[in-house]
């Protein structure tokens, strides 16, 4: 789980989500998302879930998560594998605005939004600097190297989960 917000894809806040809504409204259709809503206003525990995923969501960059696959050497697994989690990232965005009503994600979270918003250049300057430290520490066979390295880039993985406020 750490792995996944460090990289930015934030996986195991969101996955799945946009797809167990979109399935429930095909089978349901305008009468599911009557009861999504009112779920989602009624139900504590929903509407939680609900506000969760969207926050979340908000911490996702692709841009920068595609710079951590490009840690992965083989081409065809990595496109395929991202090209998954985007179309499930843009369905699950789509659902949770259906549901929740909004124009734009965590629009009810303006305090979250503007507290995040103001981090945001410095992790994602981290995050590109610990996709390079990586890059190198996996090229490095001197164990001298590597050692160098490693602090560096535990100093980076703390930077990037106190900035994010979570620690996966």
């Amino acid at each position: 789980m750490f792995a996944w917000a460090q990289n930015r894809h934030v996986i195991t806040g969101w996955y799945g989500v946009g797809s167990a809504i979109k399935s429930l409204l095909d089978v349901r259709n305008e009468d599911g998302l009557k009861l999504l809503r009112r779920m989602f206003e009624a139900s504590r525990l929903f509407r939680l879930i609900i506000d969760e995923v969207e926050k979340t969501l908000l911490l996702v960059d692709l841009d920068i998560a595609r710079d951590y696959a490009s840690l992965i050497a083989d081409e065809g697994v990595r496109e395929n594998i991202l090209g998954l989690i985007e179309a499930e990232l843009a369905r699950t965005k789509e659902m949770v605005l259906k549901v929740s009503g909004g124009t734009f994600i965590a629009e009810r979270f303006p305090e979250f939004r503007a507290a995040i918003q103001s981090r945001l250049a410095t992790i994602n300057e981290v995050n590109r600097e610990q996709v390079q430290l990586l890059r190198r520490f996996r090229g490095t066979e001197s164990e001298v190297e590597r050692e160098a390295f490693k602090s560096a880039l535990l100093l980076s993985i703390n930077t990037v989960a106190a900035g994010l406020g979570a620690t996966g």
